[in-house]
């Protein structure tokens, strides 16, 4: 098969199958997949329950109504903002994922990088391009000096609100992570919204985008779950294996789950709650 454009990596259709390609590469590169376990969570068992999110320009905290619809799926705009090249160093090639706790930011990030790392493994992407993915820290700014090849690494940051160096000045640490980061191909960072900074308004009133210190930087929020997001994803996390790799839809578990969600109300929207089900698998 030929290689794929950057432009044409990203497809939600692919996710179901995409942790059998896991356990085969796991078995081959079991170090590195081991890293991302020890430092994010196991890859194979986001994989096989993850459910795409939406994303929008506005915070959906400050929506009256939590469930009204949104926007775009958020592979849809990764695929715009990686298939962009851009020249200039003025913050465009750094973008900001924006969500409350436990909506799927660390998820998105762990997502990406192994769908190019994997893709990059079967030969549909670009030998020369590379992806790597930091927990934002103490010595992130030191590991990105080391990299080599930037100008085609696709670099992904995690958390900024759990970075230290942040805790006193969101701004200045923001600001010290675009410049050391100037050189990478696309820099995408996550964070909490309510530790990130306000900023300053896009001077041409574009949707989406912040300015920090001087740097114009795009960023999007992502999105509450919509009824059908949460139906995919219990569908998803409960069933059960019956022979290799085929499983059925355990449906007294769904319905139970259902009827639990249905009590959560407005809180059944955002991911993290499903969190509390895990016990009834």
């Amino acid at each position: 098969m030929e290689q794929i454009e950057m432009n044409e990596f990203l497809y939600s259709k692919l996710l179901p199958g995409l942790w059998k390609y896991l356990i085969k590469s796991f078995k081959k590169r079991k170090e590195e997949f081991e890293v991302i376990n020890n430092n994010f969570v196991n890859p194979i068992e986001l994989s096989k329950v993850y459910i795409e999110p939406n994303c929008q320009h506005g915070n959906p905290a400050d929506e009256e109504d939590v469930a009204s619809p949104i926007n775009r799926p958020v592979f849809a705009v990764l695929n715009d903002f990686l298939s962009k090249k851009f020249i200039e160093k003025d913050g465009r090639r750094h973008l900001f994922v924006l969500a409350d706790a436990g909506m799927g930011k660390t998820s998105l990030l762990l997502l990406l990088l192994l769908m190019i790392k994997l893709y990059s493994i079967m030969k549909f992407w670009p030998k020369k391009y590379n992806c790597e993915l930091l927990k934002l820290g103490s010595d992130s700014i030191i590991n990105m000096n080391n990299m080599p090849n930037k100008a085609n690494t696709i670099l992904l940051l995690d958390s900024l609100d759990e970075d230290p160096l942040a805790w006193q000045n969101y701004e200045n640490r923001i600001l010290q992570i675009i410049k050391a980061s100037l050189e990478f191909n696309k820099v995408i960072i996550s964070c909490r919204t309510q530790f990130f900074p306000q900023g300053q308004k896009d001077p041409f009133d574009r949707a989406g985008n912040i300015v920090i210190g001087g740097y114009t930087c795009p960023k999007f929020y992502l999105s509450l779950f919509n009824d059908t997001q949460i139906r995919q994803y219990l569908e998803k996390r409960f069933k059960k294996k019956v022979l290799f790799f085929f499983e059925k839809k355990n449906v007294k578990k769904i319905c139970l789950a259902n009827t639990i969600c249905k009590r959560m109300k407005s809180l059944r929207l955002r991911p993290f709650r499903y969190t509390q089900l895990t016990k009834m698998r």
